[in-house]
């Protein structure tokens, strides 16, 4: 919480006054003489519910406001609104607002800025929205690989197949090897490697921007290990029909449980993952 007392005493001003900054009914609290509330005013009070929406915001607080000042003649409140971004970052661009502490009624110290900025908020909204109806549309659609074989893509495209599979509870480790000309290549033939051996391994899904080159690699790193040391181990191997018989014949001797990820054969969501995230009905 955050309190401003003017210098006679005659009016404090509390903010975020909540569980969290920018919930709850008292985002700001106006007191009088003798402790005596004026108004209490929810975000809403100040800025309108779309607005809202587009400010950055987690679980518990929604980044809304700089630091406050009182006005030069001591009448007001100065709160600068954050003007909504695409980003959380912490210097962000502010609009300046008046509470009058007499009735606590709000007002733009700059109509034409505070019109801009909420002009601002709409689009960022606009592209909050579109952003989020994308992400559910590929959430509900049975999963293809990536459309484009960059590192985190298969990373994502890994972690939502396996994710598909087998459900939520377990979270597998997600490797990617990238191609064998990158100058920072080698050092992902180690990931490779730890994925499968260290000691805490029990589900790893893996990919590569070269399928061939994956089976070498696999068939590199298996011949090094003892027979059946991966017995414990499940991984989920994104490779096409083309190259599965391979990696299974090399996989064999590891013990390792393997699953194949085509990337052309679609894989449905699973009903519980829709329930848990849009609703029983998947709205």
């Amino acid at each position: 919480m955050l309190a401003l007392v003017r210098d006679d005493g005659e009016y404090a001003v509390t903010f975020d006054d909540w569980h969290g900054t920018g919930y709850g009914p008292n985002a700001a609290v106006i007191y009088g003489a003798g402790g005596k509330l004026v108004r209490a005013l929810a975000l809403s009070d100040v800025v309108p519910s779309d607005y809202i929406k587009a400010l950055p915001h987690s679980v518990s607080s929604i980044h809304w406001r700089s630091v406050p000042r009182f006005s030069s003649d001591g009448q007001k409140v100065i709160v600068p609104v954050v003007i909504p971004g695409k980003n959380f970052v912490s210097n962000t661009a502010t609009i300046d607002l008046a509470v009058d502490l007499v009735d606590g009624r709000v007002s733009p110290v700059n109509p034409g800025a505070w019109d801009a900025a909420q002009a601002t908020a709409r689009k960022v909204l606009a592209a909050q929205v579109a952003y989020e109806a994308s992400a559910k549309a590929a959430f509900l659609a049975p999963l293809l690989g990536p459309k484009a074989n960059a590192e985190r893509e298969w990373h994502g495209y890994l972690r939502e197949a396996v994710g598909r599979l087998i459900g939520d509870d377990e979270t597998p480790s997600t490797t990617v090897l990238r191609l064998p000309g990158a100058d920072d290549y080698a050092v992902s033939e180690t990931w490779v490697h730890d994925a499968l051996t260290e000691s805490y391994a029990d589900k790893v899904a893996l990919a590569s921007l070269s399928e061939p080159n994956l089976v070498a690699v696999l068939k590199k790193v298996i011949s090094k290990l003892p027979g059946r040391s991966l017995s414990k181990v499940t991984a989920f191997i994104a490779v096409s029909d083309q190259n599965w018989p391979e990696v299974a014949a090399v996989m064999q001797r590891s013990g390792a449980k393997i699953v194949q990820l085509d990337p052309l054969t679609a894989i449905p969501q699973r009903p519980e993952r829709i329930a848990r995230r849009y609703g029983p009905d998947g709205t």
